[in-house]
């Protein structure tokens, strides 16, 4: 059985391929080692029944995975992954090599991933060029769910959301400055439910005031995750995630003014991902 997985901090795409192509698409939570244990992985994989049912058999399994730059942090994912599966070899790799190879396949561009979190590097069609690693959802993280949500909740808890918009975000979540600051601040996963405010943002987006805060977020990512890159005059820059796929428009738009060349944008990689390794197995 041929496995790809494509984990963000959010959610974990499955694809399972068994011997005839058959493919099957599952999903669990994510899998980010800064946020969760090995105990906690290993948890979440018996959870997924149809993974349960091939633990034991003959796999091959890459997992591309946010978090996994690191050597201490991959070996997080690596021990749950052989305490689970019992029979398989495991290649991981950091969630920018699987969105280089989706967005990419072969060829060079700017890779860039804005979901729950934000990354980008440089692709030169084998390898990816990352001068700064990601800093996070404290550090960085900019144009991210996270980072909208943030910008969302700060200016409703600071009373900067016009009323209208507040009147609106009260009845939708209906939190107390007391809830929220407990959830971010004393228990875990602090970045989910950061994120989570973004979907407010996508609601609410043709709002004047959302659309500002979007866009800006969005432009900070470009200030600071693409146009470092010496190339992003010379090359494409794709995106990949739910924040780039929800906001297409503003990326396009923000890509216009800074006379750049916006490549694909597609919201999962696992289907690409798929048609690439088994491209790679066929060749």
């Amino acid at each position: 059985m041929l496995i790809i997985a494509d984990s963000g901090s959010t959610k974990t795409d499955w694809m399972l391929v068994d011997d005839q192509n058959n493919s099957h698409h599952i999903q669990t939570s994510g899998l980010n080692p800064y946020y969760l244990t090995v105990d906690e992985i290993v948890k979440t994989l018996f959870e997924q029944a149809l993974l349960t049912s091939i633990a034991d058999k003959k796999n091959i399994l890459y997992f591309y995975g946010a978090g996994c730059l690191f050597d201490d942090k991959r070996e997080i994912i690596s021990q749950a992954f052989h305490h689970f599966f019992s029979n398989t070899k495991v290649f991981i790799e950091t969630d920018l090599v699987g969105a280089a190879h989706a967005l990419c396949g072969n060829n060079s561009g700017i890779v860039c991933i804005l979901g729950t979190g934000a990354n980008s590097c440089f692709f030169d069609g084998k390898k990816i060029f990352q001068p700064h690693p990601s800093l996070g959802y404290i550090l960085g993280d900019e144009g991210s769910g996270v980072f909208i949500g943030k910008q969302i909740l700060a200016s409703f808890l600071n009373n900067e959301m016009p009323e209208e918009l507040r009147t609106i975000f009260q009845s939708k979540y209906n939190y107390s400055t007391e809830y929220i600051m407990n959830r971010v601040y004393h228990e875990p996963q602090a970045n989910r439910f950061l994120a989570s405010f973004s979907v407010f943002a996508k609601e609410n987006i043709n709002h004047s005031f959302i659309l500002k805060t979007v866009y800006e977020s969005i432009q900070s990512f470009f200030v600071y995750h693409v146009l470092p890159y010496p190339e992003h005059n010379s090359q494409p820059i794709n995106f990949v995630g739910s924040i780039a796929y929800e906001f297409s428009e503003i990326i396009k738009e923000i890509g216009s003014r800074l006379n750049l060349e916006i490549g694909k944008i597609i919201q999962k990689p696992i289907e690409s991902l798929t048609e690439f390794h088994l491209s790679d197995q066929n060749n």
